[in-house]
């Protein structure tokens, strides 16, 4: 019994290094795959970049920029076959959980904007080069081809 015991204890310490020497790795590609999104949006007028601030480092869990139609990009990138995202349409302040402190729809301006204009595209490090263009010019379609407002 001590025996197996300590082949699994074993193992998971090594499944854990081996995860803990990937993380730079894959926090870099990520990265990377963002600027390439940054560079991509960048000269789509309809899509404002969040900020990035200097000399911090971004993991890139999501990639979410502001869009104008938000929804309506939303709907044609599903279309597309692109899995775009909206993960925070709720703000926070009109969750029912916090209904009790009486904020009303307005009040929160900034966070009412990030629930209303906030989608995410893929950015794990497994997207290629050619998907990620793939998304970059079906946002730039979008706006080009059709009459969204």
């Amino acid at each position: 019994y001590g025996d197996h015991r300590d082949l699994h204890l074993s193992i998971r310490r090594q499944r854990q290094m081996c995860i803990r020497d990937r993380v730079d790795a894959i926090v870099s590609v990520r990265a990377q795959k963002a600027k390439i999104y940054d560079d991509g949006f960048s000269n789509i007028p309809e899509i404002q970049l969040p900020p990035r601030q200097p000399n911090t480092k971004n993991v890139f869990l999501l990639y979410m920029v502001f869009a104008q139609n938000r929804d309506g990009l939303l709907d044609y990138c599903l279309k597309k076959g692109i899995e775009a995202k909206i993960h925070y349409p709720i703000p926070l302040y009109q969750q029912p959980a916090l209904a009790h402190l009486e904020y009303k729809k307005g009040d929160f301006p900034v966070t009412d904007r990030h629930a209303n204009e906030c989608i995410s595209f893929p950015v794990d490090q497994h997207i290629s080069d050619v998907e990620q263009d793939y998304v970059i010019e079906t946002v730039r379609s979008f706006y080009r081809d059709n009459n969204y407002d």
